[in-house]
This record gives C-alpha cells, structure tokens and sequence, in this order.
C-alpha cells in the first residue's frame, strides 16, 4: 500500500514516535511526505550546542518558505546567550509560537521580550532567567491573553505591581524565585487574581515573609497543589493561616523557616492530599512531631528532614532501610516511602495488652516479669509496659524481645492463678478495663537496661532460634 493514500493526521501520529533523523529522512522519500513531515521536524527545535542555533539562525535566513510558520516551541537553552537581536530575527519568523523560554536571558530586555505579544499573540509560555525586563515589558505581556505559564527567575529590574498587568491572563503556573521587588501590599495581592493557579514558586525571595504568606491565605488560590518558599522570617502564624486556606496541596516546600511543630500539626489537619514537603533547614522542630506528622499523612510519599536535627536513633525502625542516601553521618536527610511505611508500620502496632485471667486482675506496676534465657542468666523488668527497648537493636530483634517477654508473662499469670496469695489485686468485674500503657524508649539507660545489655549476646542467640 502507498503511504500517499495515507491521510496526513495519521501518517503524523505515526511520525511522532520517531526520532528527528529518522522523520527528516522521510520527509526526503516525495513530496506528499515531506509535506507531512515538515511541520513536525520545525515543531520543536533542538537547540542544546552553540552550533545547532547557528545553523537554525542561518536556516531561517537563506530558506524562501516560511518554516518558522511551524515554530511552536523554542527552547534556548544552548551555553550562547542570545542577543536581543537573535531573538527579534526569531520571534518575527514565529507567529505561532506558544512556548519560549532562555536558561541566560541576561542580554535580553524590553527591545525584544517586550515585542512578544506583537509577534507571538498565542504564546502560552515564558520561561526566562535574570532577564533585563521592567515593567513596560510585563504590561505589553499582558496582552497575551493565552499565557498559562510564567517563569520569571531573578529578574531584577521589575516592580511591586509587575504582575498586575496579567490579571486577565488564566495563569496556571508562576514561579518568581530570587525576586527581590515582591512585598505583601502589591505582588500578594496581585496573585489574588490568578484563580486557576496550581504552581507558585517563591524560593529565595526576600519581600516573602509572614505578612505576605498571610496576605495569600486572605485571598487564597482554590486550585492551588503546588506551593515553594524559603526564608528566616516566616513563621507559624503564616504557614498555618495559609495550609488552612489551601486544602488541595499537594507538593509543599518551607526550606528555612522559623516554624515548629504547631506548623506540622496544621499541615497533618489540613492538608490530607500532601504527597511531598520539604522541610529541610527548620531546625525548630522535633523528632515527636515528625513522628506525629508521618503516622497520621498516609498519603505522604517523601519528607526532607536536611539539617533539621532529626537523628538517626530517634527512628530506630528504619535501620532496615536499603535506601543509602535517607541519611548522612548521624542525622535523617529525607524520609522516602519506604522509610515512611517503615514508621507507620511501627506506629499502627498496638501496645501489648494486659492479659485478661478471667477474674479481672490488675497487674501492679511493680510486678517483676522474670525471663529465663537458656536458663543461663535471669533478666527482670521493672514492667512489662515500659519495656527498653535499644535503639541499637534491629526492628525485627525489638518484635521478638516483647514476644519473648510477654510470653514469659503469660506464663507466670497461670502460676498465679493457683497459688493462694496473690501479689495482685482484684478489681469488680464492672470497672472497665484500663487502656494498655505504650511501650517507649527510654534515655538514658537506666542501671537495669545496662545489665541487659552486658547479655545482650546471650538474648541474641536465643532470640535467632524462634
């Protein structure tokens, strides 16, 4: 069958699953396919090396057609810095462009960028870095009527009121990081009016502080999942009017700030979608309320714990981990999901209940729990419910000790039962029965736990035979 019976919508679905090379060597088989074919090739044009937007420069100038008709997406990402004048050359050729971004737009200023919206009506998005635009090119900009996605990293020259120009422009993503011209009274206020944004970056931004975290929660964003900020002078007053603003979040960043755990607790109230947050460098918080944190976020896939003083032994549990980058010398980094499953794992296990006799004893407290260990050495706990547990030992080590030990309990709960004289009290049968005490570490050992520990080989042994 000829492929020129083929129509041209199918022939280009086929197309795409190609490489460059392979669709330019179509194109060059007849007319028909090279008609196909073109307007896929000039779509989105490679331009990693200095070279490559050389030649796509010379291209433009010596062909007679208009292939930068086909120019939808144009990435500069190439280690050459375009010149306003490179980008007038292109952008005059690209009437149908929608996406344009530079990695280094520092060459570029209002003679090109503010000329966007004259030549590209349909751009949806810009993406540029430490650009020399001011406010007349953001107004010009905000005739675009189609832009979606504006990324304007430290782009210096621009003003509190920048973004007001874009109001009518549906804006679904926004990163403004390493901005210094943001402040509560102008820019938060501004972003009100993006009611369809889902992404806001703010990372390393000094205008960001607690009153302009606030101001964003008075006029929240409803579609927002997606929120970064850093900084020293955000607090918990701040992070916690704006997750409860904010319920739809599901990736949230607050690297640096002077929160606590009052901020964690509003996160785990509020934010019951959250998969990601990065939390590195908030050195105010604890190790009780990241526990806290995790066991109550099921729907948590990743936590960054960087240089937040979380240690390795206040989570013994996930020492089985074969993840070898969740931590550095003594101190977590970052929590994936399967140390997080890890916790909640050790988290969900239900204390060790008091054993029911049938005659609704109560155990005392002072109770000894003697275990025999290859009737060898004899080790008594002061209770059974404040078993120590090491946080040297391995997860599965600490399961089988309290097997072991409320076993042995078991065992000398039957003894009792025929012996006259009890150690234990009776309680009537209507009193309800207590709620079993919680098994926790304690620190540091106590005299008990580091005779324990003198026989811990022994215990090992005996433990590796159940």
């Amino acid at each position: 069958m000829s492929l020129n019976i083929v129509p041209p919508e199918i022939l280009v679905e086929i197309l795409r699953f190609l490489d460059p090379s392979s669709v330019y060597s179509f194109s060059l088989v007849n007319k028909y396919l090279s008609a196909t074919a073109t307007p896929l090739l000039w779509h989105s044009p490679i331009l990693h090396h200095e070279d490559q937007f050389t030649q796509f420069l010379s291209s433009l100038a010596m062909t007679t057609k208009q292939l930068g008709h086909h120019v939808r997406e144009l990435n500069l990402d190439t280690p050459h810095c375009p010149t306003d004048e490179e980008v007038l050359f292109l952008i005059e050729r690209m009437p149908h462009l929608e996406s344009f971004s530079s990695a280094d737009s520092h060459q570029l200023t209002n003679s090109s960028l503010g000329r966007l919206s004259h030549y590209c009506p349909d751009l949806q998005e810009l993406s540029l870095c430490s650009a020399g635009i001011s406010y007349r090119a953001m107004h010009h900009l905000g005739q675009c009527k189609s832009l979606r996605s504006l990324s304007l990293k430290n782009c210096e020259e621009l003003v509190p009121i920048s973004l007001l120009p874009l109001a009518d422009c549906p804006l679904e993503y926004l990163d403004l990081s390493g901005c210094k011209w943001l402040n509560a009274e102008d820019t938060a206020y501004d972003v009100r009016a993006f009611t369809k944004l889902k992404v806001l970056g703010l990372m390393c931004c000094q205008g960001v502080t607690t009153e302009f975290i606030q101001c964003l929660a008075q006029y929240p964003n409803p579609e927002l999942t997606v929120f970064s900020i850093t900084g020293c002078d955000i607090s918990d007053d701040g992070i916690v009017s704006f997750v409860k603003a904010h319920p739809n979040l599901e990736h949230l960043t607050l690297m640096d700030c002077t929160i606590t755990d009052t901020s964690l607790f509003a996160i785990q109230t509020h934010l019951p979608v959250l998969h990601y947050l990065e939390i590195s460098y908030c050195n105010r918080i604890t190790k009780s309320g990241v526990r806290h944190m995790i066991r109550n976020m099921p729907c948590l896939d990743l936590i960054g714990l960087k240089n937040c003083n979380i240690k390795l032994r206040d989570f013994p549990e996930v020492e089985s981990s074969p993840n070898v980058y969740w931590a550095s010398g003594i101190h977590v980094d970052r929590f994936t999901v399967y140390e997080l499953e890890l916790v909640r794992k050790a988290e969900s296990q239900p204390p060790t209940p008091e054993t029911d006799s049938g005659d609704n004893t109560d155990i005392e407290t002072e109770t000894d729990i003697d275990v025999d260990v290859d009737d060898e050495i004899n080790i008594s706990y002061p209770h059974f419910h404040s078993l120590i547990i090491f946080p040297q030992q391995p997860l599965v080590l600490q399961q089988r000790a309290l097997l072991l030990a409320h076993h042995q309990q078991q065992q000398q709960q039957q003894q009792q039962q025929s012996q006259t004289q009890s150690q234990h009290h009776f309680r009537p049968r209507s009193e309800p029965e207590p709620e079993p005490e919680q098994v926790h570490i304690e620190e540091p050992y106590s005299e008990l736990a580091e005779n324990i520990h003198e026989n811990y080989s022994y215990i090992q042994d005996y433990l590796n035979t159940l």
